[in-house]
């Protein structure tokens, strides 16, 4: 398995799920910046990975208004 598989399958594991993203968040941070793993997902009962990387947490904040509540 590769690392990209690997740590795609450690922030499913440990990450938050997210309904509105179709995915699981884990928060991450580093040099002092807010940043987020993604690992989006298709829809139905053997869901695969569709993506998986890096993001701002001010871009997440800007999608999930609740998250910042």
């Amino acid at each position: 398995m590769s690392a990209y598989a690997k740590d795609a399958r450690y922030v499913m594991k440990t990450g938050l799920y997210v309904k509105e993203m179709n995915g699981y968040i884990k928060f991450l941070g580093h040099g002092g910046s807010a940043n987020y793993a993604f690992v989006g997902q298709t829809r139905g009962l053997f869901s695969k990975i569709t993506t998986f990387g890096i993001r701002d947490v001010g871009d997440l904040a800007r999608k999930l208004s609740w998250l910042v509540h």
